[in-house]
């Protein structure tokens, strides 16, 4: 009876040892650039680069869905599905998981008015003097509408809206004019 025991003993031990725990399953997480955010399953879990201890979830068939977020660039994801009942997150996630993040796009509208020398706010806020150049970065989600106002001394201001516009269902991405141009009247 005592070799029974010490043999039982023995195969748990080399059982366990092997790898038949069920203990977090450890993926290093970066990206390009650094410093995005890290989610997986919704829920934060860090920040590029890091180390993440995933637990396998409950019930057979789980999924895996690791989202990265960085301001000024598009979010990324990536999916992991267990295809067998059998299968756990050390099966379908793979150890390091690397995300490169794609910058949001960036549009230079000219400015311009005759005469020149107008102040141009856009909503509010003074952005130069015209001849000048409006940076405007792509966004995502809700479409935005500006005001912009050319303005200056001895003139009737230029009002103009601009309205963005999402993107089309083929993904071809919004756009700005090149150029915008104020008429000021006296």
């Amino acid at each position: 009876m005592t070799g029974w025991t010490f043999l039982s003993g023995l195969l748990i031990t080399a059982a366990l040892v092997s790898g038949c725990s069920t203990g977090p399953h450890v993926v290093h997480i970066s990206s390009e650039p650094s410093g995005a955010k890290v989610a997986c399953n919704g829920r934060i879990i860090g920040e590029t680069p890091t180390d993440a201890a995933i637990d396998s979830r409950q019930g057979d068939y789980s999924t895996y869905t690791f989202r990265v977020e960085k301001k000024d660039y598009k979010p990324a994801e990536k999916f992991f599905k267990e295809q067998f009942y059998d299968q756990s997150v050390d099966d379908v996630v793979p150890k390091e998981l690397h995300f490169v993040l794609e910058e949001l796009q960036k549009y230079h509208v000219r400015l311009t008015s005759e005469p020149s020398g107008a102040t141009v706010t856009i909503d509010n806020e003074v952005v130069g003097e015209t001849p000048c150049t409006w940076t405007v970065r792509e966004t995502l989600g809700k479409p935005r509408t500006f005001t912009l106002t050319a303005s200056k001394k001895g003139f009737w201001p230029d009002k103009q809206i601009l309205e963005e516009f999402p993107p089309e269902d083929d993904g071809t991405d919004a756009t700005f004019p090149e150029e915008i141009h104020f008429t000021l009247a006296r």
